[in-house]
Formats: structure tokens, sequence, C-alpha cells
């Protein structure tokens, strides 16, 4: 039910970041008044476009920015890059960000959180095979964690489901296996399955708010002093 004032590609030549058409883009938007925006840009163009924002005279409050796992905005090491490739004052724009998704960034700082079970099971099967055991109070070891525990959760589904599959599964058997799995484990133990016509194990969603300077102590994601608050909002999407 909303009109969208402006809606741009940004050019890409062929590369990875993107810079055709920028300042015609950003300059509308001024133009136009925006002050809700959705940039679906990677990791290495988004930061260019917010300091060109900078550059032509937005201000911290001027915008509202929204994302999504789309290009991975949802983590840190992508959403960090803003301040770290297009400077203080890009990051000082981008703060307040929200960004809708599953992934639990920094929900360690939630009030009565513990490591879930899930979660633990994969760290110590792992060190126990002579890997490291994260902390994920740690932001590096977090990120390494959560990492850990995705791979830990989809090597068990696709045993699972070749298992499932049968003597001499093929592809089609084990697409068919994966799709009447139902309840399955997976990262911080949130609610996820797999069915007909699912195209993503999450079943709930929340929003988190990317910050700079960060605004929880200890949990910088780097140098740059940013991170996830997340807002421990969750709502049920898909069962």
């Amino acid at each position: 039910g909303h009109d969208v004032a402006v809606h741009d590609t940004i050019g890409c030549e062929g590369g990875t970041s993107c810079t055709v058409g920028l300042q015609g883009s950003v300059a509308e938007m001024k133009q136009a008044g925006v002050d809700v925006l959705f940039p679906t840009l990677n990791v290495l163009s988004l930061p260019g476009y917010v300091a060109e924002m900078v550059t032509q005279g937005f201000e911290p409050g001027d915008v509202q920015f929204y994302n999504s796992a789309f290009n991975a905005h949802s983590s840190e090491v992508v959403s960090s890059k803003v301040k770290a490739f297009g400077g203080e004052a890009a990051g000082a724009l981008y703060d307040g960000a929200v960004v809708v998704d599953f992934a639990p960034t920094n929900n360690q700082f939630v009030a009565d959180w513990t490591t879930p079970a899930f979660t633990e099971l994969c760290n110590e099967t792992y060190a126990a095979h002579g890997g490291e055991r994260y902390d994920y109070f740690d932001p590096d070891g977090a990120t390494k964690l959560g990492m850990l525990t995705v791979v830990c959760s989809e090597v068990r589904i696709m045993a699972r489901a070749i298992y499932d599959a049968g003597a001499n599964p093929t592809h089609e058997t084990i697409r068919t296996a994966i799709a009447q799995l139902g309840p399955v484990d997976g990262n911080n133990s949130l609610p996820m399955s797999l069915g007909p016509g699912k195209y993503a194990a999450a079943d709930v969603t929340q929003t988190s708010t990317w910050t700079s300077p960060c605004r929880i102590e200890g949990a910088a994601y780097d140098e740059n002093d940013t991170c996830f608050v997340s807002d421990d909002n969750w709502e049920t999407v898909a069962s």
C-alpha cells in the first residue's frame, strides 16, 4: 500500500563493486525526500553508497535503513564494512539500521540467555575431534561458533536425508527425503523445519538494530566498534 518514491539499479560493469549511477541515485533520493531506504547492495557496494549519501548532505536520522539476510546484511562481518570502508560519517548515518532475519546475532547479551543445547553439542563434538572450542561471549568466537553450528546442522540434515532415501539413493529421492524431514535442529536451537515447498528452515524471525558505536559493552565486532543489538521480538512466520 506504499508508493515507492525512488527505485534504482546500480550498475557493476561486470565487477563486484557497483558504482554506476550511484551519484544520480542519491541525488534523486535527496530531491524526492526519501526517508526510508531498502538497500540491496553487496558488501563492497553499500559502504560507497552510504558514503555518497553523506557527501550529498544526508545526516544521521534523515533516513531509516532496512535490510535482511539478502547479501548477508544480517551478519556483522558484512554490516561492519559500512563504517570500515565508508568511514566514520557513513557509520553514523547507517547507525540504527533495522535488519529482519532469523539470525540471533548478539542474542547472548539478552538477559537470562544460555548457550543452546544443540550449539553446545556441536561445539563439544568439534573440539573432541581436534577443533577449537569457541565462546559465544567473544565476538570473534561467536561468529565462528555460529558458522560451526550451521555446518553441523546441515551435515546432520544431509546425513538423515540420505539415510531416509534408502539404498542407492538418487538426487530426486534425497530431495524428497529432505522435504519430509519436518522439525530439524539448527543454529541456536531456533524452531526450524523442512517440508514440501518450504525454502528456508527457520520458522521464526526477529529484528536487530545495527549500532555505530556498538551499544553493548564487550560486543563490538572489531576495532570499528559496531555491532547488532538483538530486539528479541521473535515472531512465528512458518511451521
